[in-house]
């Protein structure tokens, strides 16, 4: 089975589902797999989020994951829904060692370049960098060219104009919330082709 992350690289971009309730989460996870989007995290801010990672999970073809963690019990929780990955604001050794121990890909948040390279010590296997409007692409650049090891996510304040940047900077893939939502409810046929162009640029790549 292919990990989570090779999706999440593929994809280039990790949507993220944040609403004010649990339909209006279906609605936007809905707009966005009709667009083509095939990783999704949900956030636990949104009211239901499990059964919506749970109904998600269901879906062939879609890769879904759990976002907002901040404890050991909502890791255990969201693995049960069926998340297949964790994703948190803060970096926090105890979430990140609960997460591998459920065999779910750990992506911790972290804020600075000292955080990125403990993250990946703990055995984090995509580091979120949060949020991503304290580093630009040309800031992501400069840290990977000193720590090409370092697996980047940049997420919080990404625009649709700025993800090229990013994964021409060297970043994995780009976090990207309310933005992305709208553009699938208003322009669906725009973010179709900048998906199929950010999965082309990978699968040329690889």
């Amino acid at each position: 089975m292919t990990r989570p992350v090779d999706l999440i690289r593929r994809a280039g971009v990790l949507a993220i589902v944040r609403a004010a309730d649990e339909r209006m989460a279906r609605v936007a996870g809905e707009s966005l797999l009709a667009c083509g989007v095939t990783v999704l995290e949900v956030s636990l801010v949104t009211p239901g989020a499990l059964s919506v990672i749970a109904e998600l999970a269901e879906r062939p073809g879609v890769t879904v994951g759990v976002g907002t963690v901040m404890t050991n019990g909502e890791v255990e929780a969201a693995a049960a829904a069926g998340a297949t990955f964790v994703v948190s604001p803060t970096l926090d050794s105890d979430v990140v060692r609960a997460t591998l121990a459920l065999g779910l890909a750990s992506i911790p948040g972290a804020g600075s370049v000292t955080e990125f390279a403990h993250a990946t010590t703990l055995g984090a296997h995509v580091v979120k960098v949060f949020p991503a409007t304290v580093f630009s692409p040309v800031g992501i650049r400069a840290t990977l060219a000193a720590l090409p090891h370092l697996q980047l996510l940049p997420t919080g304040g990404v625009t649709l104009a700025q993800v090229d940047d990013y994964l021409a900077a060297g970043a994995v893939a780009v976090g990207m919330g309310s933005e992305l939502v709208r553009t699938a409810t208003k322009a669906p046929d725009e973010l179709a082709i900048h998906l199929a162009r950010w999965r082309s640029r990978e699968e040329a790549s690889g």
